[in-house]
């Protein structure tokens, strides 16, 4: 975009990831590059990772190269046994109880931890794909699927075996890059001890 440069992220204490995100979201919404959600938004939302990615400098370029580059994306909280092919597809399970639908595979085991414990709080025959892993590219949440970035090869979410194997998506994606700099970078981690070291004082 021009005569406005994009927001650069250090990582420095006292930097906020939130704000520098939120700088991002509005550089990318300005540059008219369209990240929405929809298979045939793809092309835009490899764009705005790669503008991400270049606008990381210092402690937290080095976060991206040591924790995120070149790893797969595990979802602990969902076996390989859901009947369809990616994640995405997954967010589009419908509600019901039937073998194919949200309901019925928690029921089947297909689900643990806090995605089985977020069926079971939404209602079985109600909740869908999206409720596990939220739609979105700014604000998704993965904390619910359990996702973290591995090194472990893929695994389809149809691959059949039920738990312990797990769903492990090739690649990161944008919506888990953006997820993992607001939870899961250095400076958001010591904010977030200092926070409980405070509550337990």
């Amino acid at each position: 975009m021009v005569g406005y440069r994009p927001p650069i992220f250090y990582g420095r204490p006292g930097e906020d990831p939130d704000d520098w995100l939120r700088d991002m979201q509005r550089y990318i919404i300005a540059s008219r590059i369209n990240v929405a959600p929809d298979a045939g938004q793809a092309p835009g939302r490899e764009e705005a990772f790669g503008l991400v990615v270049s606008c990381l400098a210092g402690d937290a370029l080095n976060f991206y190269l040591t924790r995120i580059k070149g790893k797969n994306w595990r979802c602990n909280n969902l076996s390989d046994n859901l009947g369809v092919l990616t994640l995405t597809a997954i967010r589009i399970i419908g509600a019901g109880n039937g073998g194919n639908q949200i309901g019925g595979l928690n029921t089947a085991g297909e689900f643990q931890d806090k995605a089985a414990a977020e069926i079971g709080r939404i209602g079985a025959g109600i909740a869908t794909g999206a409720d596990i892993i939220p739609n979105g590219t700014w604000d998704e949440d993965w904390s619910i699927a359990g996702g973290e970035p591995v090194d472990n090869a893929p695994v389809a979410p149809n691959a059949r075996g039920g738990f312990p194997a797990i769903t492990i998506a090739s690649g990161i994606k944008l919506g888990q890059l953006l997820y993992l700099f607001r939870t899961a970078y250095t400076t958001v981690k010591h904010l977030k001890q200092t926070a409980v070291f405070g509550q337990l004082m």
